[in-house]
C-alpha cells in the first residue's frame, strides 16, 4: 500500500527544540500525491529561516518520493517571484 506522508514541524516560542510528526496517510496512487515546498524568509546563505528544508526533503526521499513539488512563498521581505525562485533553487539544492 502506497502512502501520502505529511511532515509537521512545530517550534517552540523561542526557536528551540522542533518537533517533527511524520503521518502516513494510505494513498491509493503516488500520483495523485502532491509535495508543497513553502517559504517565508532566508537567510544570508539562501537557506528557509523557519524551516529545515534539508531535514523535510530527507524525510520525504525516504519514502522515495519522484513527483511534483508546488512552490509557493508567503514572506513579506521580498516580491512574490523572487521568493518563489529562491524557493525553486533550495529545493533543488537538497533533492
Amino acid at each position: 500500500m502506497k502512502f501520502m506522508l505529511i511532515i509537521i514541524l512545530s517550534m517552540s516560542s523561542t526557536g528551540n527544540d522542533p518537533k517533527t510528526i511524520e503521518l502516513k496517510i494510505p494513498q491509493e496512487n503516488k500520483e495523485e500525491c502532491l509535495k508543497s515546498a513553502k517559504s517565508f524568509d532566508f537567510t544570508n546563505k539562501g537557506e528557509e529561516s523557519t524551516i529545515d528544508f534539508k531535514r523535510i526533503i530527507d524525510i520525504v526521499n525516504r519514502f522515495e518520493y519522484d513527483g511534483y513539488y508546488g512552490i509557493e512563498y508567503e514572506g513579506l521581505n521580498m516580491s512574490e517571484e523572487k521568493g518563489i525562485l529562491k524557493t525553486k533553487k533550495l529545493l533543488e539544492r537538497h533533492l
